[in-house]
């Protein structure tokens, strides 16, 4: 189960939360990083194609691997029609960004992370399954609950934050669902905290991963944890959080 960290929530500066993230992950000896391709700088439309050989460049040089993008645009967009040719464009993007960084050997897995909305138009989810397809990228779901009526090309991503925020099993989530991406986040009852300080059980979580997604990005989530923002460090100590209590599940698993 690789585990990396999203660079979402560390600092605006793109290139200095890539170094940020790689460095730290590296010291902890998992050498991954999800990137945010809503972020200025790493948005597919900013990037021509020297720009996209640098930000590969740049993770090799940060000795990291990507798990694979972020693109968490309001949900809404793909089920408005004044805004789902937009929203549609941004998604594609990121799935041929993710498919370029992949031919660079920047990336470990090629996953595209977003939230649907519960009923997206049909011309939508064709467009961007289409092109998912095309590129060899697989796009996890992160809405909850699950959109409806989605193509095989679409798995279910699990927000370990959001799951137990309506009151759900993680692990028995993730047993059923074999998901495509796994957000490791927690919930307190109230809001999103560090995980190892609300209610995610990491050892049954890890349990149930190393069945039924063995081989998908756990992602460490920081977004929504209160004091991030205005802490420039505080990061390092919800990360670290993170990266103590899955190795804790993995150790008595």
């Amino acid at each position: 189960m690789p585990l990396s960290l999203s660079i979402s929530g560390i600092t605006a500066n793109p290139r200095e939360a890539i170094s940020l993230a790689a460095g730290w992950m590296t010291a902890v000896g998992q050498p991954r990083i999800q990137l945010d391709a809503a972020m200025a700088g790493i948005r597919p439309r900013e990037l021509e194609r020297s720009a996209r050989r640098d930000l590969a460049s740049l993770l090799k040089r940060s000795a990291v691997a990507a798990t694979g993008l972020d693109l968490f645009l309001p949900p809404q967009h793909l089920a408005e029609s004044a805004h789902v040719d937009r929203a549609v464009s941004a998604i594609t993007g990121a799935i041929e960004l993710l498919s370029e960084l992949a031919s660079l050997g920047a990336l470990e897995t090629r996953v595209l992370c977003l939230s649907l909305p519960p009923k997206p138009l049909a011309s939508a989810l064709a467009a961007i399954s289409s092109v998912a397809q095309e590129h060899g990228v697989a796009i996890a779901d992160f809405s909850f609950p699950p959109a409806s009526d989605l193509p095989a090309s679409i798995s279910r991503g699990i927000d370990c934050a959001l799951a137990i925020a309506a009151s759900q099993d993680v692990a028995a989530l993730v047993a059923s669902s074999a998901p495509g991406a796994i957000r490791l986040s927690d919930w307190d009852g109230t809001r999103r905290v560090p995980v190892g300080k609300g209610r995610l059980e990491t050892r049954s979580l890890v349990a149930a991963a190393s069945v039924s997604a063995p081989n998908v990005p756990v992602v460490i989530d920081l977004r929504g944890i209160d004091g991030l923002a205005s802490n420039p460090q505080a990061w390092q100590s919800a990360a670290s959080a993170a990266v103590k209590s899955w190795k804790s599940g993995i150790a008595v698993s």
